[in-house]
């Protein structure tokens, strides 16, 4: 299964997290220096029920140089339930990068040429 060969090629929780670290602080200043709290989905991953709300999470992310990191799953996938709280986990704790959820099944994704 395509779910089981993506969790094999999955660089280390450790590096994955220097990753999103380093790029979250390049173009996120804490809430406290913005002038505003939180927005509603800072800290929280954001599902996509529609490829138009997947476009325009994309483009949010384009527009405000924020990480856009997405998790392709579906509820059939072992790998892909095993992998959700880790991906909550790092959601809230990189509130500077966007954590998008786009059920493959749902929106009838299929693999890039």
């Amino acid at each position: 299964h395509l779910c089981h060969q993506i969790s094999q090629i999955c660089l280390t929780p450790k590096t994955t997290e220097n990753l999103i670290h380093a790029r979250t602080h390049q173009n996120h200043l804490p809430s406290h220096h913005r002038g505003r709290g939180m927005a509603a989905e800072e800290g929280a991953v954001i599902a996509c029920h529609t490829k138009q709300e997947f476009d325009t999470h994309m483009a949010n992310g384009k527009d405000t140089g924020k990480l856009v990191i997405i998790d392709f799953t579906a509820s059939w996938c072992g790998p892909c339930r095993v992998i959700a709280p880790v991906f909550a986990e790092y959601a809230k704790k990189f509130p500077g990068a966007i954590f998008l959820k786009v059920d493959v099944d749902e929106l009838k994704v299929s693999i890039a040429p």
